[in-house]
């Protein structure tokens, strides 16, 4: 459900694909992937998170693949409110470059 928030919020971001991964060690829940396309959103997988960790609050990502382009979005601690924040932020991140 939370998963399904985090997309739902940032749906329709230019340059961002948007998909759900499984926790690779086998835990019951599910992480949301984040491809970034450079030329058009402005941003890397990378500079999207520099951007969010520079931030305030400060948001920190799974960022382990970065260098290959998607990043995730772990919400299984996160409130609603928590998950409105995070996208709010991407969502302004990514706005403000394209």
């Amino acid at each position: 459900r939370k998963v399904q928030l985090i997309l739902d919020q940032l749906s329709g971001l230019p340059g961002l694909a948007l998909s759900v991964d499984p926790d690779p060690n086998g835990c019951p829940f599910s992480r949301a992937r984040l491809d970034l396309h450079p030329d058009s959103a402005g941003h890397s997988a990378q500079t999207l998170t520099e951007a969010l960790a520079d931030g305030d609050p400060t948001i920190v990502t799974r960022a382990h693949h970065a260098d290959e382009g998607y990043i995730y979005l772990d919400a299984i601690e996160m409130t609603d409110d928590e998950i409105a924040v995070v996208c709010r932020r991407v969502r302004e991140i990514l706005s403000a470059t394209s």
